[in-house]
């Protein structure tokens, strides 16, 4: 338990620190500001100052003024809604690796989540304010969990119900190969542009929308994103049934069965399921990870704003959140990990069945 606790907190901090690599290199000063006073009946910048914590008057007449070390966005947000100053504005500087400022943002990160404070978004149309992503957190966690969940249950099930359904009918089965292994050739990309451009045919030969695959407000595909998140786990879980199953066939016990009279589906479902419960259990965290991989995929391609394609929304100028939502799907992996561990304890033959 402690192992996993370990690895658990190994991966979130892994996240924020790919999650704040861009901090390492700074194109302003960290730790001073340009401060423009108003020019009638204005009052001093030193006096403007000292009602902040923190803050140091350089040179009054060119306004230039420190702040903490790492809080120049903060602190830009906070002097402009003062009534008596007119302009804040960075100093900008030549691009360096600045390390100090990469831990000082890290550790101001941890502190805004001991908070509640997740990060923040800022649009295009207004770049000079910086919304928290708290207020569309809720939103796009149930956005993209629609459909995720969903789709890997779906993966789960189909994926077994296929495999079944090939060892049962031989030649089915073999078609059925075929199929998955050109699936599992095809990046997932593809098959969601594949799926847009049908949805796109369909609707110029019928003369109305078929299906959704683009975000219009808060009108968003389901359909496509689901298909996008089933499709490859469905194909990984049949793979591993079928290879796990192929393996049974060759073993001792599966001959004495049948020498005893025991019937094919009794041999499938009595004994070879029994055996084959361990390779399911450990396909299913790789089935997962692609369905979080194809997640983030479909949300990109369909413009969905989800905990996956947000980051790369047009409409988005700068993200600081990014690294929240990815922990909250490294999260849902890591619990798979859990689940896994749980059912192996209870339902993994530990001696391999013999007839």
């Amino acid at each position: 338990m402690l192992k996993g606790l370990l690895i658990g907190l190994a991966v979130l901090l892994g996240i924020l620190m790919i999650g704040n690599l861009d901090k390492i290199f700074i194109q302003s000063a960290p730790d001073r500001v340009i401060v423009t006073t108003k020019k009638v009946g204005a009052v001093s910048l030193e006096k403007i100052m000292e009602k902040y914590e923190g803050t140091e008057v350089y040179e009054e007449r060119f306004g230039l003024v420190k702040v903490p070390y790492g809080q120049v966005n903060r602190y830009v947000q906070l002097l402009k809604e003062d009534k008596d100053i007119r302009m804040v504005s960075k100093i900008q500087i030549e691009p360096k690796l600045d390390f100090k400022n990469f831990v000082v943002e890290v550790r101001d990160q941890l502190v805004g989540y001991t908070e509640g404070e997740f990060g923040t978004i800022t649009y295009r149309n207004r770049i000079d304010r910086e919304l928290p992503i708290d207020l569309q957190l809720g939103k796009m966690v149930k956005r993209s969990f629609s459909y995720l969940i969903p789709g890997i249950l779906t993966a789960i099930v189909g994926g077994f119900a296929l495999a079944l359904l090939a060892i049962w009918l031989p030649k089915v089965g073999s078609v059925l190969d075929k199929f998955n292994r050109l699936l599992l050739a095809m990046p997932d990309f593809l098959i969601i542009a594949l799926m847009q451009t049908i949805a796109i045919l369909l609707a110029i030969a019928s003369g109305k929308k078929v299906l959704t695959i683009m975000q219009f407000a808060d009108n968003t595909p389901f359909l496509i994103p689901f298909l996008a998140i089933s499709l490859l786990p469905t194909a990984l879980m049949y793979g591993a049934f079928r290879i796990a199953v192929t393996r049974e066939w060759d073993e001792g016990y599966i001959k004495t069965a049948y020498a005893k009279g025991v019937s094919r589906s009794r041999v499938i479902l009595v004994h070879i399921l029994r055996n084959v419960t361990e390779d399911l259990l450990a396909v299913l965290p790789r089935v997962v990870s692609v369905a979080i991989t194809s997640l983030v995929v479909a949300e990109v391609m369909c413009g969905v704003f989800g905990l996956g394609g947000y980051a790369i929304n047009p409409d988005l100028f700068k993200v600081t959140s990014l690294p929240a939502t990815c922990a909250i799907l490294a999260c849902f992996g890591l619990l798979t990990h859990v689940l896994v561990a749980i059912l192996r304890k209870y339902l993994v033959v530990k001696t391999k069945e013999v007839a």
